[in-house]
């Protein structure tokens, strides 16, 4: 009997990426499956796009949210080619919208349908305002890993926390309680869990 299909463009399971000293992504982490369903099926390799938590609002980078609490970026200058043995747990898929915007992100990352659709100096522009941008948020990120430093009084630690935790909208969770970006807020929550929820 033929085994059945499992792995198919558009789910998103956690991968382990090697560890290598450079700028590509290492370690387990949630990963998207873009290669097509036929070499889905045969091969022994998949393709992906790895997904952090680390938000840098650059334009090959696609914010994404799903029911199944995956949250983030997806990562589209760093498509990789993976053995599935390095493939785990399922986690969930993308919804048809969501591969839409994916594709045309991919699309911008490898250029596709060349040069005269590709506005050089307007990518460069969005890449300079979202590297000032992730440096002001990290500038921020001190203040809050700081003991001494309280949240704003619109915040309260507590219920920020016990919300965070089971939130299936993080970036909404993360607007309402005054957090100016995902990762700022991830970054707190991951900073002062433990003595909130214990």
């Amino acid at each position: 009997m033929e085994e059945a299909q499992k792995f198919f463009r558009g789910q998103i399971y956690y991968v382990e990426f090697y560890d290598m000293d450079s700028h590509v992504v290492k370690g387990t982490r949630p990963a998207v499956i873009v290669s097509n369903d036929v070499h889905n099926r045969f091969s022994g390799t998949l393709i992906v796009i790895p997904i952090t938590t680390k938000v840098k609002d650059y334009p090959t980078h696609m914010d994404i949210e799903t029911p199944n609490g995956v949250y983030g970026q997806i990562l589209c200058e760093n498509i990789m080619t993976v053995d599935k043995t390095q493939v785990g747990e399922y986690k969930d898929t993308l919804s048809e919208k969501q591969i839409e915007e994916l594709d045309k992100t991919i699309a911008l990352e490898l250029q596709l349908g060349g040069k005269d659709k590709f506005d050089y100096i307007l990518q460069v522009k969005r890449v300079e305002e979202a590297k000032k941008a992730y440096e002001r948020e990290l500038a921020k990120l001190g203040m809050y890993e700081s003991a001494k430093v309280e949240l704003k009084p619109k915040r309260d630690v507590e219920a920020f926390i016990r919300e965070y935790a089971v939130s299936t909208n993080k970036t909404e969770t993360a607007k309402k309680f005054g957090f100016s970006s995902l990762q700022a807020a991830s970054k707190y929550y991951a900073n002062n869990k433990d003595r909130v929820l214990g």
